[in-house]
């Protein structure tokens, strides 16, 4: 109900790439949330009971640190997932990329032409 009051309010306000930008915002934020709220509880179990065996105990840093990872890597998928104006621009810049770099031998190419045209 809550989701849908806030969508609701955001459809009525906002252009539809600040809608994309907040709800990758709400969506970045709720995983670093989850993903710190994980690494806290583990690292307060590994350091407040000293009678946990060895397997445990690694088991438990490890779990701690999956979150960080994950929490690093997350981002651009959530980004990709959510906003539109994301996946163009990211698309764009992928297909362009090959095309930019002929285009600059191409420029080059032209300058000395209109540079040894000119003298």
């Amino acid at each position: 109900m809550v989701v849908y009051k806030v969508r609701h309010r955001m459809q009525s306000t906002m252009s539809k790439k600040d809608r994309d930008i907040t709800v990758s915002l709400i969506f970045v934020s709720a995983a670093f949330f989850v993903n710190m709220t994980i690494t806290c509880v583990s690292l307060l179990l590994v350091f407040n009971n000293r009678s946990i065996d060895l397997s445990t105990r690694n088991l438990l840093n490890w779990v701690k640190e999956m979150p960080l990872s994950i929490n690093n890597s997350i981002n651009f998928f959530i980004y990709f997932a959510s906003s539109q104006s994301f996946r163009n621009e990211f698309l764009q810049m992928i297909r362009l990329k090959p095309k930019l770099a002929s285009q600059a031998s191409v420029n080059r190419k032209r300058r000395g032409t209109n540079t040894a045209s000119s003298n």
